[in-house]
């Protein structure tokens, strides 16, 4: 039996993470083994639709964060786990905010360059350059997960987005518990 219409099939294999265009580990950086093996795959994810009712959006959202609990990303959509070493900016207009977040990057596209990195990080160690990776492999997947899931109008309004708690704090103040 195939998954209907509105389903997106995710399975717990790299294989079929690596054939859908999201990234599965670092280079050189093997992912985080499951504490106990599982052979089995994950059930299907409801896909997000842009006229979603609030029962849809939260079967969606349970679905999506227990499969980032399961590859262990979950604390990027929580911000518990944030980039390392990149100083941060709150402000849109701050000066040095399109040295901090390049226009045409996402987080996790590259490293912080010098200039928009924290004090103690100018001088850049492998040490810091396995943390930033281990770092980035769960944020793609919680990008990944989160842009298949939705629907191209809600894709439209997330995906230049800086990172994916940023993606899913907007689909949380939209159609979740931000509209009530």
């Amino acid at each position: 039996m195939s998954p209907a219409p509105s389903t997106v099939m995710i399975q717990a294999s790299t294989s079929t993470l690596a054939s859908a265009g999201v990234a599965t580990a670092a280079p050189g950086l093997a992912p985080e083994p499951h504490p106990t093996p599982c052979t089995c795959p994950l059930p299907p994810l409801p896909r997000l639709t842009y006229t979603c009712t609030r029962r849809q959006y939260d079967e969606w959202d349970r679905a999506m964060t227990g499969y980032l609990f399961f590859v262990g990303a979950r604390g990027i959509l929580s911000g518990r786990r944030r980039e390392p070493y990149r100083r941060g900016s709150s402000r849109t207009g701050h000066a040095d905010h399109d040295v901090i977040y390049p226009p045409d990057e996402v987080a996790g596209d590259a490293m912080p360059r010098p200039d928009a990195r924290v004090q103690d990080a100018l001088v850049w160690t492998a040490a810091m350059s396995a943390e930033w990776k281990s770092w980035e492999w769960r944020e793609s997947k919680a990008r990944g997960v989160i842009l298949a899931t939705i629907d191209v109008p809600i894709w439209k309004q997330v995906k230049g987005l800086w990172c994916a708690r940023d993606m899913y704090t907007h689909i949380w103040e939209q159609y979740g518990g931000g509209r009530g």
